[in-house]
C-alpha cells in the first residue's frame, strides 16, 4: 500500500534565486539527472544552474518557475511555458500556440516513486497553468523510455499525442497532452 497524499498540502511558490543551489542539489540527484539533460551533459556545475535559471528568475526569459510544497517541505521543481513564447518548441512540436507546455521534476529521494507526481501536476494544472494562461491545452514532453513519468502524467489525465525530437533537449520527446475540461 502506498502513501496516502494530502491534495490540499500541494502549493507553489515562485522559483527565487536563494533557491537555485537546492535546484543544483536536485539536478545532480541519480534519479533526476538520468533523466534531465543540459547540452549534452548531466550533473550540472551550480555556475550552470544560475545561468540557465538566473533569465527565469528575471523574467527576460518567459517560463514560470515554480518550487513544490508538500506540508511545508520542499520537494520539487515545476515551470510552466507557453508555447508561443517557444518558437522552437512550437516548430519542432507542431504544435498551436495556444497551448502551455509544462516541465516536473521531484528532487527529493523520500518522495520520489511514492504516487505524488500525478497529484503535484493536478494541483499545478487547477492552481496556476489554466488560471495564469488563456489556453485549452497543456503538454508534457517526457522521454519515451521514461516509463514511470509516463505513467504519472497518464494518471494525471495526459493522452500520448505524437513523439518529436526535442531540439532543445536534443532527444525524443514523447508529446502528451491534456485539455482545459479534464483537469
Amino acid at each position: 500500500m502506498g502513501m496516502v497524499w494530502d491534495q490540499n498540502k500541494i502549493s507553489f511558490r515562485k522559483l527565487g534565486k536563494t533557491d537555485l543551489p537546492m535546484i543544483h542539489k536536485w539536478l545532480n540527484f541519480t534519479e533526476v539527472a538520468k533523466w534531465v539533460k543540459w547540452d549534452d551533459k548531466d550533473y550540472p556545475s551550480l555556475e550552470f544552474v544560475e545561468r540557465h535559471w538566473i533569465p527565469r528568475i528575471r523574467g527576460s526569459d518567459p517560463t514560470k518557475c515554480y518550487i513544490v510544497i508538500y506540508d511545508k517541505t520542499q520537494i520539487a521543481f515545476i515551470q510552466s511555458v507557453l508555447i508561443e513564447d517557444n518558437p522552437r518548441y512550437k516548430e519542432a512540436f507542431g504544435l498551436g500556440g495556444d497551448t502551455v507546455a509544462i516541465d516536473i521534476f521531484i528532487g527529493e529521494g523520500e518522495y520520489i516513486h511514492k504516487g505524488l507526481g500525478s497529484l503535484i501536476i493536478r494541483a499545478f494544472l487547477r492552481n496556476i497553468v489554466f488560471k495564469v494562461y488563456d489556453v485549452d491545452a497543456c503538454i508534457i514532453d517526457p522521454e519515451p523510455t521514461n516509463k514511470i513519468a509516463i505513467r504519472a502524467y497518464e494518471k494525471t489525465g495526459f493522452r500520448y499525442s505524437h513523439q518529436a525530437w526535442n531540439t532543445e533537449d536534443k532527444a525524443e520527446a514523447y508529446i502528451m497532452t491534456i485539455n482545459r475540461e479534464s483537469v
